[in-house]
């Protein structure tokens, strides 16, 4: 599957509430349980499923989080994601970032691997957005050009 990168950065195709990936009961138990242990966040079971922030907002699309701010921020700024911020990285950016050190940290212990794939590795979204912003500020743009002048 392509990834499927949401306006803060992280992974849509990579998260488990996805609907893509969101194949019942099991995952979303699976998902909200990852969520309350490793971040104290705590979504009930049958609100463990989104349609992504990409989705458009016609007809019954859930998303995990319907008032972030972040998405109506980028939104509003008409951009595809952060990354294409004059403003990036903004505080409301940072607040957001999840690094696997500090997850580790607050859990006490190193995370399995298959629980880092599962509920770190989607929402590592700095390195994410850092990318495209690079790319885009690499980005040459060419310089008009004018009519050619008539040689006498």
């Amino acid at each position: 599957m392509k990834d499927i990168i949401a306006p803060c950065g992280y992974k849509c195709n990579l998260c488990l509430a996805y609907r893509d990936n969101n194949k019942g009961s099991d995952e979303q138990i699976r998902f909200s349980d990852g969520l309350r242990i490793y971040y104290d966040y705590y979504i009930p079971i049958e609100q463990s499923y989104c349609d992504g922030c990409l989705a458009k907002a016609n007809g019954d699309v859930q998303k995990l989080d319907p008032d972030c701010k972040i998405r109506a921020c980028v939104e509003k700024k008409k951009l595809e994601n952060c990354a294409h911020c004059k403003d990036y990285p903004c505080e409301m950016l940072k607040e957001k970032f999840v690094f696997r050190d500090d997850v580790e940290k607050k859990f006490g212990r190193p995370i399995p691997e298959k629980d880092y794939e599962t509920f770190v590795k989607p929402y590592e979204s700095k390195e994410v957005l850092d990318a495209i912003h690079a790319k885009i500020k690499n980005r040459k743009i060419p310089k008009k050009r004018g009519p050619k002048k008539k040689k006498s």
